[in-house]
């Protein structure tokens, strides 16, 4: 059965959210109180992409190489000839090279599909770096503030004037266009959760109780999210209330992400995510299924080689080159053999 399908799972894209929010919150907690001068903020950007751009580029490549298999083969049965389908210009080649895929710099999605996030937090990174160096105290808050709102308007604007959201389409879906709305707009929520995360109402959330309800919460609206149209948007905020649950580290459901699964899922996440992109197109395939089960099949050939494809791109690419970025971003920064939480 092809998963886009079931009513449930359609909002799906919205787990993009909770990562941008997350990554805000990890983000500004590791880094924002250590940009004091240029190395410091010319180190932090290394890091980052260190983190990202390697793995982005390898499953970009392989993306292409794919779908041009997945493509020809279906022509070869259907025609019986072997066609390559998919090929990127110029253009979409020195977009995807400098990560700004997701800058609405196109009419139309530059690879994976899924790889516009990575080149829009790439940005903001940036743009996060220079407010923590150049703004302090309640200016970089307000600061703060302000790209959130900025980037919550801009989706609720698109969500409703360009992709017809009140219609029943997806709510905050906005990806190659103004994707990078909804990444300035969570990371900036994530951003502001951290620099409150020692008040009072923050501290209210870090019980038993409240990470359930959170948690609950979040997962209706993923639910619920394709049938009521506008409740997409509400995600950043709970998923901001999700995470401030869970800053403490303790709770039950703290107890349930700590355990060797969850952990490792959150290892291979960014690995994994990019690796959906590059076989998303067995669920196109899948689709062309009539028989339940021969879909079924297609939908595990796809995890399992996502699920394999992560697993290898973490310890041989993702892993590796971030510890040489990060090495690289010691020398620079004058901090030799530093551990950074942050990834």
């Amino acid at each position: 059965m092809d998963f886009h399908r079931l009513t449930y799972a359609r909002s799906g894209y919205l787990a993009v959210d909770l990562f941008f929010v997350l990554s805000g919150f990890v983000i500004c907690g590791a880094y924002g109180a250590k940009m004091a001068d240029g190395p410091s903020l010319m180190a932090f950007m290394v890091r980052r992409f260190g983190r990202l751009w390697p793995t982005h580029v390898v499953t970009s490549i392989l993306y292409y190489c794919v779908a041009n298999a997945v493509f020809g083969i279906a022509a070869l049965f259907v025609t019986g000839r072997f066609a390559i389908k998919v090929i990127p210009t110029p253009l979409e080649i020195v977009a995807q090279l400098t990560m700004s895929q997701g800058l609405n710099l196109f009419n139309h999605v530059i690879g994976t599909g899924v790889n516009w996030s990575t080149g829009d937090e790439f940005y903001v990174y940036i743009l996060f770096g220079a407010l923590c160096l150049f703004a302090r105290g309640k200016l970089r808050l307000a600061a703060f503030g302000a790209m959130a709102l900025i980037g919550y308007v801009v989706t609720v604007w698109v969500s409703y004037v360009s992709h017809h959201c009140a219609a029943g389409y997806r709510c905050m879906d906005l990806s190659y266009d103004y994707g990078w709305a909804r990444c300035l707009a969570g990371f900036f929520i994530g951003a502001l959760l951290a620099e409150f995360r020692d008040s009072a109402p923050v501290r209210a959330l870090r019980t038993g109780p409240m990470q359930c309800a959170a948690l609950a919460v979040s997962a209706l609206i993923v639910a619920f999210a394709f049938q009521l149209p506008g409740l997409a948007l509400a995600a950043p905020i709970a998923f901001a209330v999700l995470v401030g649950s869970l800053s403490g580290d303790s709770g039950l459901v703290s107890a349930l992400l700590n355990t060797s699964p969850f952990q490792y899922l959150g290892r291979v996440s960014y690995s994994l995510y990019l690796s959906y992109g590059v076989f998303g197109d067995f669920i196109h395939v899948g689709g062309a299924f009539r028989s339940p089960l021969d879909q079924g099949l297609v939908l595990a050939a796809f995890f399992y080689f996502s699920f394999a494809l992560a697993h290898t791109l973490y310890n041989r690419v993702e892993a590796p080159c971030r510890a040489r970025f990060h090495a690289w971003a010691d020398r620079i920064s004058g901090n030799p053999s530093r551990t950074v939480s942050a990834g």
